[in-house]
């Protein structure tokens, strides 16, 4: 079953912001539930009565019904309309001289969607991801059950980047990372394969990791500033078992993203225009007006989590088209001088050259020194 598509932004301006988001955690969690006002309310600083009627307002897809309470303990039982009827937990008559206590519960009957078991954040270049801290933070608070995040951290790159044995080296590390991992989950009880959010390099990084080794397997994969070629080869990747789901969310405005096919080796422009093969799990996801990192303003991270990271990593995979909106695109790669093959070479002669001319300056400013003092 399909989580229902609720109105959460206009609830949001009807009733306490507080109120709403506490009933939407409930939905988010992906199974059935049921709570009261009572509950809802002692989860915020809103009134029994403000969180009664929010409950009301989405009955349904929210079910009432209504339970008696033994007037003396509060025990629960159906509503029965005999005078007699005994609390199970007191033996006393649940009604004192006819007064009757109720509650009204809400309900809502779901199948349980996708599980996220764990998770693991890659960031991007010369970066140290405090984007992570605040994903870290809503993956922990919006499931029904703790989910582990591992934040694998490079720290930052240097110009060596750009070379192919260096970025052969971060690969490496990745997997033995993402297996070191596995066996730890798997000991734990965890089980399962990692979910993955990638941003940049990161993108890179994870993308060749799975293409070098084919026994790395990997649940859903969420790539932001994506500098993967555009005709990266998903579909492969997922008829082979090793991914089961992609999202790129990808900015209009990523310079980033268009400038790493000219200095990143095996790199495109993917975190901009998007990829160019279709599968129906790969969604596409258009962030207008986005730079490389805008996804993880403090003012955008929130509603991103919210309304398309969240349920891409537990929506059915039915329903995980539906958070598309790409529009298809073509995409050509540069002529060979200009695809990170020249450019690099001179970007790291000019680097290995201006150090040498430091070195060369200090150790004659130290000569100097030297010859001052003993003179």
């Amino acid at each position: 079953m399909s989580a229902p598509q609720i109105p959460w932004d206009e609830l949001s301006t009807e009733y306490a912001v507080e109120l709403v988001r506490a009933l939407r955690q409930f939905f988010d969690r992906g199974g059935p539930f049921e709570t009261s006002a009572a509950e809802l309310s002692a989860e915020t600083s809103s009134s029994v009565e403000a969180a009664e009627l929010l409950l009301a307002a989405l009955s349904p897809p929210l079910i009432m019904r209504t339970v008696e309470l033994c007037y003396f303990c509060d025990t629960e039982t159906e509503v029965d309309e005999s005078s007699g009827h005994l609390c199970p937990n007191c033996g006393r008559d649940v009604r004192e001289q006819g007064q009757v206590k109720v509650k009204r519960l809400y309900t809502f009957h779901a199948v349980r969607t996708r599980d996220v078991r764990w998770v693991l954040a890659l960031h991007g270049m010369n970066t140290r991801g405090a984007w992570q801290e605040e994903f870290n933070w809503r993956v922990a608070t919006t499931y029904g059950h703790s989910v582990p995040v591992a934040i694998y951290k490079y720290g930052l790159v240097r110009p060596g980047a750009i070379s192919r044995w260096y970025l052969r080296r971060l690969v490496q590390s990745v997997l033995e990372k993402l297996f070191r991992l596995n066996g730890l989950t798997k000991d734990s009880g965890l089980g399962g394969p990692p979910d993955v959010i990638a941003h940049s390099l990161g993108t890179w990084l994870i993308g060749h990791a799975l293409i070098r080794d084919s026994s790395l397997k990997i649940g859903r994969l969420i790539l932001t500033g994506s500098i993967l070629r555009p005709d990266f080869d998903w579909p492969s990747l997922i008829s082979n078992g090793q991914v089961q789901a992609v999202l790129n969310h990808y900015g209009t405005r990523d310079i980033w993203a268009t400038a790493a096919h000219y200095v990143i080796p095996d790199s495109g422009p993917s975190g901009r225009i998007g990829f160019v093969r279709s599968s129906p799990m790969v969604v596409q996801v258009q962030a207008e007006g986005f730079a490389h990192s805008d996804f993880f303003n403090d003012d955008n991270l929130p509603r991103i989590f919210e309304n398309i990271w969240r349920p891409f990593l537990t929506a059915p995979q039915a329903d995980l088209s539906s958070l598309s909106n790409h529009k298809v695109t073509t995409w050509s790669e540069a002529i060979w001088p200009f695809r990170a093959t020249l450019l690099p070479l001179i970007l790291l002669s000019i680097w290995w050259l201006s150090m040498l001319v430091g070195i060369f300056c200090l150790g004659v400013g130290v000569f100097r020194v030297f010859h001052i003092l003993i003179c």
